[in-house]
């Protein structure tokens, strides 16, 4: 009996004593098993998360709202209209995305004109 044998059945002697339900797999794949327990094993592979068609092509946003704030001071504020196609909310999203990459976080704002149907971006620092 090698040691990691002896130390397994060591321990399922004291979880014996003490009434415990418990299973133990050895690296040799023997099992022992206390109580009605069920050994639950995952996939090899978990599953892969399917994420939705963008309905723009990689970077359309990005490039689009670049030009505007790229030049942009501080207390500059840039006013972005809704290309076609497109909604507020990816706008909003790729603006404040675009901007905290090029001032870092905290330093802008966004606001929706839904009025206007711009995007407004203050540059703060």
């Amino acid at each position: 009996m090698d040691i990691i044998t002896k130390t397994a059945r060591d321990a399922a002697r004291l979880l014996n004593a003490i009434r415990a339900q418990y299973i133990i797999v050895l690296p040799t794949g023997e099992q022992i098993i206390q109580g009605d327990l069920k050994l639950h094993v995952p996939d090899d592979k978990p599953q892969r998360k399917v994420r939705a068609q963008s309905r723009h092509p990689h970077g359309f946003l990005n490039n689009y709202i670049l030009p505007f704030i790229q030049h942009l001071g501080i207390g500059d504020v840039a006013v972005i209209p809704v290309p076609s196609g497109a909604d507020m909310d990816e706008i909003q999203g790729s603006g404040a995305s675009a901007s905290a990459r090029l001032w870092g976080n905290g330093n802008y704002k966004t606001m929706r004109n839904d009025k206007t149907g711009c995007l407004e971006i203050l540059r703060m620092a």
